[in-house]
């Protein structure tokens, strides 16, 4: 009957066993594992090297280019309307022609003085300034 009785329970007993086995075979990874971490950490943590081959990038790469900015002079203006008044936009405009951009301000001053004027004439005010 001892017999039958371990026929009966040897799946059941080898399975535990096995269960048991890479159980084990685990903890013994996670043991090792957590032996060697802080080794494994102060090798990664070595900035030393890192902060090397961080200069040595720095210095052999190219000087940056010279900072601009891009502007689109013509943003949220009506410029069809402004070329119906025989205007050039901004857009072309050559600003580095300084006697120009003087012209241009001179004649904005007059045509804002002139329109001002009237306007200074008819609340009653005569002087302009």
């Amino acid at each position: 009957m001892q017999a039958d009785a371990a026929k009966l329970f040897h799946p059941i007993t080898a399975e535990t066993e096995r269960q048991a086995a890479t159980q084990a075979k685990e903890i013994r990874k996670i043991t090792h594992a957590i032996q060697h971490l802080p080794a494994d950490i102060a090798e990664e943590a070595n900035f030393a090297k890192v902060l090397e081959e961080q200069q040595k990038a720095i210095q052999d790469a190219p000087p940056p280019a010279a900072p601009h900015m891009v502007i689109d002079p013509d943003l949220d203006l009506d410029v069809e309307t402004i070329r119906l008044y025989k205007f050039k936009p901004p857009s072309e405009l050559d600003l580095n022609d300084v006697d120009l951009i003087a012209s241009i301000i001179e004649d904005t001053k007059v045509i804002n003085t002139a329109h001002l004027g009237v306007k200074k004439r008819r609340k009653g005010i005569t002087d302009i300034e």
